[in-house]
């Protein structure tokens, strides 16, 4: 439980850093949380804080559905969220 607590911590800061460096967080960023195993509040809560840059094409989403981490997936994007940018 403690690792899960230091994992999150590490991913919400490095989401902090590219807010910091205006880069959105990307199809990419979300399958790496999903793969991680953060739970989806943690991702959801990056998306959240940051400015979103999700590859929403034909091509862009079947990785992100692969990775658990599609619209409809624990961790995914939301509806509301893939509007943002």
């Amino acid at each position: 439980m403690r690792s899960l607590t230091v994992l999150s911590a590490v991913v919400l800061g490095q989401a902090a850093l590219a807010a910091q460096q205006k880069t959105p967080l990307t199809n990419a960023d979300v399958i790496k949380m999903a793969k991680s195993g953060l739970v989806e509040t943690t991702i959801v809560a990056a998306i959240a804080a940051n400015d979103t840059a999700f590859d929403l094409r034909s091509t862009g989403l079947p990785p992100l559905n692969q990775a658990g981490g599609g619209p409809g997936h624990a961790g995914g994007p939301r509806k509301s969220q893939l509007t943002r940018s």
